[in-house]
C-alpha cells in the first residue's frame, strides 16, 4: 500500500504525463521513429545552413523550442536542408512545459542505456488518428512500470476541433461515451501491447505486465473506458477533470 507521499507523487507525475501527452512528438522524428536535427532558434532556421542539434524529447515538450521544426542533416540535390515534416503540414513541436519540469519528468530519447536518465522515458508515441486519438507509452525507471498517457481534447487546430469538441466531445455529450476514439484505442490495443514487449526485448525490466493509465479532459474520459472495460490489464488509474460515464 502506498504511503501519503507516495499517493501524492503519483498524483503529480500522472498530472505531468497527462500534460506531456499533448505533446506533439511525432513532428520530431522521421517516419522510422528515429529523431531529426533543430536550429538553435526560430531565426537561425535557413536551409543553406546544416542544423547542428539532435532533437530530444525535451525539445518537443518544452516552451523553448516551441516555434521551431524538425531539418533533415543531409542537403538535397539543391544543397539545401530540408524540414522532415512539409510545411503545408503542422509541423511545429509547440510545447508548452517549463524546461526544468519537462526535464525531471522525461529523458532525451528512447534508448535503453541513456546518457541522461530521467524518471520517465517515452516508449511509444501513436500520432493522431482520423478520429483524433492520440497517446504515448512512458516507461517509469523508479517502480519499472508502463503507464499508457492518453491526449484529451485539442483546442488549437481546426483538425483537433473537428475530431475531439465536434465528434468526440459531441459524442459524450450525446451519448456518454466517446465512441469514435474508443474505437481507435481498441484498433490499437495490439500495437500498443507490441510496443511494450518490444521495449522489454530490448532489456528493459518490467516489474507488472498492468498498464498505469492517465489523462486530462478527454484523455481521462478514455483511461476510465479502459480501465472500466479491460480492467484486468490497468493497475492504476490516473484522471484529471474528466467526464465520465
Amino acid at each position: 500500500m502506498k504511503t501519503n507521499k507516495q499517493i501524492i507523487e503519483a498524483l503529480r507525475d500522472n498530472a505531468d504525463l497527462a500534460w506531456a501527452a499533448y505533446g506533439f512528438f511525432d513532428r520530431g522524428e522521421y517516419d522510422n521513429g528515429e529523431l531529426g536535427y533543430r536550429y538553435e532558434n526560430e531565426t537561425e532556421q535557413n536551409k543553406d545552413k546544416m542544423p547542428q542539434h539532435k532533437i530530444t524529447y525535451l525539445d518537443i515538450l518544452t516552451d523553448e523550442y516551441k516555434d521551431l521544426r524538425a531539418y533533415n542533416n543531409i542537403s538535397d540535390s539543391n544543397g539545401k536542408y530540408q524540414p522532415i515534416k512539409p510545411f503545408y503540414k503542422k509541423s511545429k513541436f509547440q510545447g508548452d512545459m517549463n524546461k526544468e519540469q519537462a526535464r525531471q519528468l522525461l529523458s532525451d530519447d528512447k534508448s535503453i542505456n541513456q546518457i541522461r536518465k530521467a524518471k520517465y522515458t517515452l516508449v511509444h508515441h501513436i500520432p493522431n488518428t482520423l478520429s483524433g486519438f492520440s497517446a504515448t507509452i512512458f516507461y517509469n525507471h523508479t517502480t519499472k512500470t508502463y503507464t499508457l498517457a492518453f491526449r484529451g481534447t485539442e483546442m488549437t487546430s481546426i483538425d483537433g476541433f473537428t475530431t475531439d469538441v465536434l465528434l468526440t466531445d459531441g459524442c459524450i455529450t450525446l451519448l456518454g461515451f466517446a465512441l469514435p476514439q474508443y474505437l481507435s484505442l481498441l484498433k490499437l490495443k495490439e500495437a500498443i501491447k507490441q510496443a511494450i514487449q518490444k521495449d522489454i526485448n530490448q532489456g528493459r525490466e518490467c516489474e507488472d505486465s498492468r498498464l498505469i493509465v492517465t489523462g486530462h479532459s478527454l484523455g481521462g474520459h478514455l483511461a476510465q473506458a479502459l480501465c472500466l472495460f479491460h480492467h484486468k490489464e490497468v493497475k492504476e488509474i490516473y484522471t484529471y477533470n474528466a467526464p465520465g460515464f
